[in-house]
């Protein structure tokens, strides 16, 4: 862990941003100094160039600046007195693979959960052409298939366009929701046959 730790929120700049010794910025490192790190004056940070010397710097001066706008995190403008004076150790990993934060997660589940289902369907159904519908026809069959599910997509991206901009997205779920029920008893009702 102690390894990790030594480069574990560095703040690093472009070689041009540093002169004599000093760097001041105000973008979203600043946001991250401010809002994570709890930047102070007189703290030091763990900072470096990009692709060359590592170090620290210490916080001289923070103005304040108008919150951002989008999230109300705190911004300002960092005035650093940087000493870098360390090569740069190199990495060893290249790539880190890690679960993402719980609130990315809730966003990515509806797509993880349907990462499969095309898979699915596309194999159902070339299964169930094959089974049901006539040597002769079942070329015929799949390509019906295929258009009844492009059509079936018009639809449903045109009527729940319309669906949204009239009764708002609740409603277009909830009619989306009872649609699907009644498609299964549908396919149900259809295969028991």
């Amino acid at each position: 862990m102690g390894h990790a730790e030594g480069r574990m929120n560095r703040i690093l700049f472009e070689a041009n941003e540093v002169r004599d010794g000093r760097a001041e910025f105000d973008d979203a490192r600043a946001e991250h100094v401010l809002n994570v790190l709890h930047g102070a004056v007189g703290q030091t940070l763990k900072t470096g160039i990009v692709n060359g010397r590592v170090g620290t710097s210490v916080i001289e001066s923070i103005l304040p600046l108008a919150p951002n706008p989008e999230t109300g995190a705190a911004r300002g403008r960092i005035a650093v007195r940087c000493t870098h004076a360390e090569e740069a150790v190199a990495p060893w990993v290249d790539l880190v693979l890690a679960p993402p934060r719980p609130r990315a997660l809730r966003r990515l589940l509806p797509q993880l959960a349907q990462m499969g289902g095309f898979a699915l369907f596309a194999v159902s159904s070339v299964c169930y052409a094959a089974e049901h519908i006539e040597k002769r026809d079942v070329v015929k069959g799949q390509t019906y298939l295929g258009a009844s599910n492009t059509l079936g997509c018009v639809l449903a991206y045109a009527l729940g366009g319309v669906l949204i901009g009239a009764l708002g997205t609740a409603a277009m779920l909830a009619v989306c929701v009872a649609l699907s029920a009644v498609g299964t008893v549908l396919v149900l009702c259809a295969v028991r046959r």
